[in-house]
């Protein structure tokens, strides 16, 4: 019995963490927010934003059913900011089970999740290649402010 239990409630979780922020929006308005960081993760160790002082917001717009704009606010911050404001004009929103995917353009190594943002829930992970990092990509979780 206690099998079965686990069973269900690891069902809801999964079932819980598939669906959609909001089923009757189309994927532009379902991304659409600001959100602040909240953590990153990096080598087994969690930091909290803001970190030094600074910390990084993404403003994302619907301009269309499958096209946001998004403006990242990102002061240098070493390993922990893409270190620069960047206004993506126009970002196509990929729609999966799991949230909704943009592609930030241009891609940094076409094919991988770099320079991509991945919204489910009403949170964000973000996951860009700071400046003069050779190691791979760092990803940032962030929370919708509204």
């Amino acid at each position: 019995m206690k099998n079965y239990s686990l069973l269900v409630y690891l069902s809801i979780i999964l079932l819980n963490s598939c669906k959609h922020d909001e089923p009757n929006l189309d994927a532009g308005q379902a991304v659409s927010g600001t959100f602040t960081a909240k953590s990153t993760e990096s080598f087994g160790e969690s930091k909290l934003y803001p970190i030094n002082g600074k910390t990084i917001t993404l403003q994302i717009e619907r301009v269309s059913a499958d096209t946001v704009r998004v403006r990242v606010q990102a002061p240098a911050n070493g390993f922990y900011s893409p270190a620069k404001d960047t206004t993506y004009a126009k970002a196509y929103v990929l729609t999966k089970p799991q949230g909704y995917y943009i592609s930030l353009e241009p891609p940094v190594h076409p094919g991988t999740a770099e320079n991509q943002i991945t919204v489910s829930s009403g949170s964000a992970l973000y996951t860009f290649i700071p400046p003069s990092y050779t190691l791979g990509a760092v990803t940032t979780v962030f929370t919708k402010a509204n």
